[in-house]
This record gives structure tokens, sequence and C-alpha cells, in this order.
């Protein structure tokens, strides 16, 4: 009797450890991808950085153009309100 309750106590520590030999290399696999995905994190930041950059410099040129000479006086007048009743 004695001698199957440790046959039994053998099955259930040698399933486990065959859990936790699982479970260490999912965690393994997991911290591998960590450091990937730290550095991607790490380039998003910069091309974040990178955008944010032109697109204050984008508002600042709307704000104060400095190549005014591409631009064209457009021909025409406004209608007069009587005008516009009118259409």
């Amino acid at each position: 009797i004695q001698y199957r309750d440790r046959l039994n106590e053998i099955r259930v520590l040698k399933i486990k450890l065959n859990d936790l030999k699982r479970e260490l290399h999912i965690l393994k696999s997991s911290v591998a991808n960590i450091d990937v995905l730290k550095r991607e994190v790490h380039q998003l930041g910069r091309e974040l950085l990178q955008e944010r950059t032109k697109v204050k410099a984008l508002s600042e040129e709307l704000e104060n153009p400095l190549n005014v000479h591409r631009w064209r006086k457009l021909e025409g007048s406004d209608p007069s309100t009587y005008e516009m009743i009118q259409k």
C-alpha cells in the first residue's frame, strides 16, 4: 500500500515538474520578446519626435510664410449684397 502511494506521489510530482518546465519555457520566450518590444518602443518614440518637429515647422511656416512670391493675386471682386440677394 505504501509503495503504491509513493508511485502515485512520484507520478503527480512528474506532472507538476512538466508543467513548471512548460511555464519556464513560455516565460523565457516572453522575456526575449520584451527586448524586441523595447527596441520598437524606442524607435517609435524617435519617429514621433521627428513627426512633432515637422508639424511644428509646418505650423510656424503657415503662421509666418517666407516665400510670398509663389502666390498670385486672384482677379475679380466680391459681389455686392444686392447681387447676392438676386441669386
